[in-house]
């Protein structure tokens, strides 16, 4: 990780994102407003990337293939310290918490936001 990440997003992720949001269940942490805010400031923040290809990845998330551009979107950021973050258990259950290319080589691993933050902290730490 060396220190430095930049967040990408894509228009499709964005959008996912913002609809999850809106949901009523999401009030008592947060307002309405709040949650076009904070989309918007990832929109504005992050590096936006074009969403992957339709069909460019078939059958790596069986259990729900909406998922499956995120896997798309995540390999062709791929690199030694690629990540993709996420709570949803159909791409932490993937095999190793990867996105693997045909041949097998790990393109980037799926952590948590949390274990995401806990990796930064572990390098951070002198020892």
């Amino acid at each position: 990780m060396a220190g430095e990440f930049a967040l990408v997003v894509s228009p499709r992720l964005l959008h996912e994102l913002q609809s999850v949001l809106a949901r009523e269940r999401f009030r008592r942490y947060f307002t309405y407003e709040e949650a076009t805010e904070y989309v918007s400031w990832l929109h504005h923040g992050a590096e936006v990337v074009r969403d992957p290809a339709e069909g460019v990845v078939r059958g790596a998330v069986e259990a729900d293939p909406d998922d499956e551009y995120l896997v798309g979107l995540a390999g062709t950021l791929g690199g030694d310290d690629s990540y993709l973050l996420s709570v949803d258990r159909h791409l932490l259950d993937l095999p190793d918490q990867a996105v693997k290319d045909g041949e097998g080589r790990t393109l980037a691993r799926i952590l948590t936001p949390r274990e995401f933050v806990r990796e930064i902290e572990q390098e951070a730490s002198p020892g």
